[in-house]
């Protein structure tokens, strides 16, 4: 130390200023190198990520202010999209294309003399979409839903107004359906004949089906029952017609798509309640019950001469209300038909089924039909019966 001073000593005041400039020099180069500069980097740095964030700040700035308008659009495109949804089953298969195919004989009164079912293609992918949302550019939406097209060529014999009549059934069917071609001849018939439209129309047509299959929509195919041997024409048009021992040549297969009154059984874990009962096509009358049990429910049927009510109780809901003693008016033809839908079991937790008492004190039959029950132990049971009831399974 005392070395030092005394060298320092020896420096001439001309050496000592210039070692404190040159001293001064390098205190600034290195505030400037390592703290100006450092400064700056780090004021680059915050300013480009206060613009990102003020670009998120303003976008969601400018949502929040529509955000009530936003809620009831998702709601309105929801609603549109489960209403295009439900239009597009969940899958499809032979038998229950020629289901829909009797159906559609059933309500026309067209005779179709041939089919022939090509089998189905995948024409559309629905794959993934990226947000174009500057809010969450990575954000991307997969859905493994592919669409399907199932072609029908039908030869067809009908009236003209059968025929206009299945055109405009077909349009406005619950399922979508597209005619992709048609040809027709109209026979050449008394001019009074053709003014009222009951001259004959024949040809044939192609038709398709369309449905959309995903990991989340659950298809539930159809069960149809075995023809009885013995039948002596399975192809005879008597063989489906309504009628005294109709029910007993198909066991019951009409009442798939002829059906009055119906029944829902599935899981209590599923995304309907384990029993649901109601009459067609009437959403109030729906009585249901959400248990991991077996339920009662009982049916009663009175009436007659054309003039018939139902009414029923499901684990003690009763519909209509217990002050309405008569029961609800039911339109039927010359049975009462009941559709029992039920599902197989998954699960050895799951134990949910309904014991069913049917009561018929009409002066028709009661036809039920209980369709994909689970084998082993099945959620369909009839507990009793009183008057005339035929259950097919």
């Amino acid at each position: 130390m005392e070395k030092i001073k005394q060298m320092w000593a020896s420096v001439s005041d001309r050496d000592k200023k210039i070692l404190y400039v040159l001293a001064m020099v390098v205190v600034f180069y290195l505030a400037y190198q390592f703290g100006y500069t450092k400064l700056v980097e780090k004021t680059d740095e915050y300013t480009q990520e206060y613009r990102e964030r003020n670009a998120v700040y303003s976008d969601l700035s400018a949502k929040n202010a529509k955000l009530s308008v936003y809620k009831d659009d998702t709601e309105t495109y929801n609603e549109e999209y489960e209403e295009i949804m439900a239009s597009y089953p969940a899958g499809s298969s032979t038998e229950e294309l020629i289901i829909y195919i009797m159906k559609f004989e059933e309500e026309t009164g067209l005779w179709f003399s041939s089919i022939s079912l090509s089998g189905e293609s995948a024409i559309y992918s629905f794959g993934d979409y990226s947000s174009t949302n500057p809010s969450d550019s990575a954000y991307i939406i997969s859905s493994d839903y592919v669409g399907y097209q199932a072609p029908i060529t039908l030869t067809y014999q009908c009236s003209y107004n059968q025929f206009k009549e299945f055109l405009d059934y077909l349009n406005d069917y619950q399922y979508r359906y597209t005619i992709d071609t048609v040809s027709c001849s109209y026979t050449d018939t008394t001019a009074a004949e053709n003014s009222d439209g009951t001259g004959t129309v024949t040809g044939s047509m192609q038709i398709s089906q369309y449905y959309v299959t995903g990991s989340d929509r659950t298809y539930n195919d159809i069960t149809l029952p075995s023809v009885r041997v013995g039948t002596s024409n399975i192809f005879a048009s008597d063989t489906f017609e309504s009628g005294v021992g109709a029910y007993d040549q198909t066991e019951g297969a009409t009442i798939l798509y002829n059906y009055d009154l119906y029944m829902i059984l599935s899981a209590s874990t599923s995304d309907m309640d384990s029993v649901l009962l109601g009459i067609r096509n009437d959403e109030s009358s729906l009585v249901s019950t959400n248990k991991n049990d077996v339920v009662s429910a009982t049916i009663t049927f009175t009436g007659s001469d054309g003039n018939y009510r139902v009414s029923y109780t499901v684990d003690g809901t009763t519909y209509p209300d217990s002050a309405n003693d008569l029961g609800a008016s039911i339109e039927v033809d010359s049975a009462i038909n009941f559709l029992i839908e039920s599902s197989a079991r998954t699960l050895t937790t799951d134990e949910s089924g309904v014991s069913l008492t049917i009561v018929n004190k009409t002066d028709l039959a009661i036809n039920a039909l209980v369709v994909n029950d689970d084998e082993e132990t099945p959620r369909f049971n009839i507990a009793s019966t009183k008057g005339i009831v035929n259950i097919y399974d």
